[in-house]
């Protein structure tokens, strides 16, 4: 069975304690109501600025910010880490306010290196989970689809260079970590 651990997240924090302001680092938030049901799941660079533009109504979440009295995070530097762990998180928990998943505009060629680096990082992050046991490639292709990542050939010369700078390698249809 393939495991996917999620971050741990900081204990509820009342949205008036403002710790948010010296939080210069990106990851992955929750926003909850007074009776703690989780209502937003979202994704920052930075939370210090992404967290002030809810409480300040000038984002997507302008509607519902008054319901939120706790919030929660957990710092994740990687950004293709962060979308999938907002994706997962999204699809499993389904906050109120969140709707399917759906990536941002970039143009064809950049998009197409932030599909490669997402279904990278995804791959190592599947395999180090699994402590290095292989992951066939349909297996591969079930979890990618699970969580929204597009499928890439592993035998593409980026993805697998790239995985071999990781340890991990294309062997008899199967993914192994050496």
């Amino acid at each position: 069975m393939i495991k996917f651990e999620t971050p741990k997240f900081t204990e509820l924090l009342a949205v008036d304690d403002e710790t948010y302001k010296r939080l210069n680092f990106g990851g992955i938030y929750k926003f909850y109501c007074t009776s703690k049901n989780l209502l937003y799941i979202g994704k920052t660079k930075n939370f210090n600025s992404r967290i002030r533009s809810h409480f300040s109504g000038t984002s997507n979440t302008s509607g519902f910010i008054d319901e939120v009295a706790y919030y929660s995070y957990a710092k994740i530097d990687s950004l293709a880490e962060q979308d999938i762990i907002e994706t997962y998180l999204i699809n499993k928990l389904m906050p109120k306010y969140n709707f399917y998943k759906t990536y941002f505009d970039l143009d064809v060629s950049t998009y197409n290196d932030y599909l490669k680096e997402t279904f990278i990082d995804f791959t190592v992050r599947l395999i180090k989970a699994n402590k290095g046991i292989e992951i066939g490639i349909a297996t591969l292709k079930y979890f990618c689809k699970l969580q929204n990542v597009e499928y890439l050939s592993v035998t593409d010369t980026y993805v697998k260079e790239r995985l071999s700078q990781e340890g991990i390698y294309f062997q008899k249809n199967a993914l192994v970590m050496r």
